[in-house]
């Protein structure tokens, strides 16, 4: 019964824009997280959607990025991991990924954050892995 209600439970809005990249890209980064967390999206009828929300992320975080606007290392971090689940499994955003992962990696007060530090290397793997190289962390 429990699995039927998760089932048919509507979803949260897969991303906000309240004027604060900040929040806007937290957000994006926690509904990423939920969506995977969900039950429906391992049932194959629903990937479709999934991969739609994930679109719906990437472009938002596209967006800012070519704004300009992201620019704090916690920022860096929320929008290297929406892209580094893009539905297509674009080597360019998974360079992208890396890059923004890299930088907040690098940012003081970042350094010793194990998730920060785990997705510039994970992000690495999967750019490499998307253009035919060898894994250098094994993530």
């Amino acid at each position: 019964m429990g699995l039927m209600i998760g089932l048919l439970a509507p979803l949260e809005e897969p991303l906000t824009t309240t004027g604060n990249v900040s929040q806007d890209l937290e957000y994006a980064y926690r509904m990423d997280q939920t969506d995977r967390l969900n039950l429906k999206f391992f049932i194959p009828a629903f990937r479709t959607q999934m991969r739609g929300r994930d679109s719906l992320r990437q472009n938002q975080v596209l967006d800012y990025r070519k704004a300009g606007k992201i620019s704090k290392g916690r920022e860096m971090f929320y929008a290297a991991f929406v892209l580094h689940h893009n539905p297509e499994k674009d080597s360019l955003l998974y360079r992208e990924a890396h890059e923004l992962a890299h930088s907040a990696a690098s940012e003081p007060g970042l350094t010793d954050d194990f998730q920060v530090q785990w997705l510039s290397k994970a992000t690495y793997d999967r750019w490499m892995l998307s253009i035919g190289k060898e894994q250098e962390y094994d993530t």
